[in-house]
């Protein structure tokens, strides 16, 4: 998925000012033609709207603006760091009189029937304008306060956070157009920095291999911890002991591993062991057939039934579908492929997750989850060994999961797609 730097294109004397710390704050009403505001009862609400510099992680390059975005001016002053412009906006906004102001950051949202959205957004516009990609900063009263003060200092139409030329570039139109940016995008610094913001991608975003079987003398003592470092070595995973709730009602403690990072993580329950792996699938990969192999050589491989489960991110809800925000849908299937029997349980739902955007906010963020769990019994008499079993079926439900996550971004409406399946 693409992030960006927030741009401003506008005409050169503009794009001047807007280097020296000048930041034009328009009130919504003077704009409400084009946009349809969701806020637009609250007063003192102010936008300095901006368009979005795309960024391609994988070629490690801004890509190319479409040519309608050069007709509103000829230069584009970016923001190489969109932390650092809110910053000093927030410190220049919090001098003006006793007044309490919220400010953040939004993106503007494209929609059939705009004029109908509800105050998810700031502002809307209809979705032949989608090719803007707009992001805007904003100020507006804080909705606690009532003023009651008429000497009240209001904020300016122009604001002057300082001089911005240490985190904004000036680029031509005709460098937007064809993508032959200036060497201040192209430092090994703002590559990484780019890197750093770069929100999760959609696809399979975690990965749980479940082996079920007799686990309960893998106990959290010193022995199995020793034993266990073998595949999880100490600099680099913390051994945990957690308590596991019997059927009986009783709590008994269980060993785990985590990752320094805590991305990964593993667990011993009494009557199954479960990786909660996350990452390159080849270094998953890798993790597993490293278990897989000291556990054949322990005489530890006693599964009767292997699960997988694969958690998958399928990007940015569209906002036209927020009518669905309570529905969650769940499907269950039974299929014979390769010899096996493989029960399939599937779940799709909406859910907040919490990102970090290019200008430094932690944010709920709503997205689309797609769930594929599953589960194959295993023969007691097969013609391979169980851990080449175990890493075929992994690959093959892998293969799978690949192939339903490109059927449900088909088209726009996941939630369509799901019972299309």
């Amino acid at each position: 998925m693409w992030t960006y730097l927030p741009m401003k294109i506008t005409d050169k004397s503009n794009a001047q000012q807007l280097i020296q710390g000048h930041i034009p704050m328009q009130p919504v009403a003077v704009i409400s033609d084009a946009f349809y505001p969701a806020t637009s009862k609250e007063k003192e609400l102010r936008v300095f709207i901006m368009n979005k510099l795309c960024y391609d992680p994988e070629q490690n390059i801004f890509l190319k603006c479409d040519p309608r975005m050069t007709e509103t001016g000829e230069i584009a002053v970016v923001f190489t760091n969109p932390a650092e412009l809110l910053k000093r906006l927030i410190n220049t906004v919090q001098c003006y009189g006793n007044a309490i102001y919220d400010i953040g950051m939004d993106e503007v949202c494209y929609l059939d029937n705009p004029e109908r959205m509800t105050d998810r957004h700031i502002l809307c516009r209809k979705v032949n304008q989608a090719w803007k990609k707009e992001v805007l900063l904003f100020t507006r009263l804080s909705r606690d306060i009532r003023l009651q003060d008429e000497n009240t200092s209001m904020m300016p139409d122009m604001l002057d956070v300082g001089d911005l030329s240490d985190i904004a570039v000036m680029v031509s139109g005709e460098e937007l157009l064809q993508g032959n940016y200036p060497k201040q995008l192209k430092t090994a610094d703002l590559s990484q920095y780019m890197k750093e913001i770069q929100t999760e991608s959609a696809g399979i975003t975690q990965n749980h291999i479940v082996l079920f079987g007799d686990m309960a003398e893998i106990e959290p003592i010193q022995k199995w911890i020793t034993f266990y470092q073998n595949v999880f070595p100490a600099e680099e995973w913390e051994p945990i002991t957690i308590m596991q709730q019997t059927p009986a009602g009783q709590s008994i403690p269980r060993l785990s591993f985590q990752n320094r990072d805590c991305v990964q993580k593993v667990f011993f329950f009494y009557e199954k062991v479960q990786l909660n792996l996350t990452g390159d699938k080849n270094e998953i990969e890798a993790l597993m057939k490293r278990f897989m192999k000291v556990h054949q050589e322990a005489g530890l491989s006693h599964y009767t039934r292997v699960g997988n489960v694969f958690v998958m991110n399928l990007g940015p809800i569209e906002p036209k579908y927020d009518y669905k925000l309570a529905m969650e849908a769940i499907h269950k299937e039974r299929i014979r492929e390769e010899n096996w029997n493989i029960e399939i349980y599937q779940r799709l739902a909406l859910a907040s997750r919490r990102e970090r955007n290019v200008f430094g906010m932690d944010v709920a963020v709503p997205r689309w989850w797609y769930m594929l769990d599953y589960s194959i019994e295993l023969e007691e008499e097969r013609e391979t060994d169980l851990e080449d079993e175990v890493i075929r079926l992994w690959h093959y439900t892998w293969k799978m999961a690949e192939q339903r996550f490109i059927h449900m971004m088909e088209g726009e409406d996941v939630y369509a797609a799901f019972h299309r399946i």
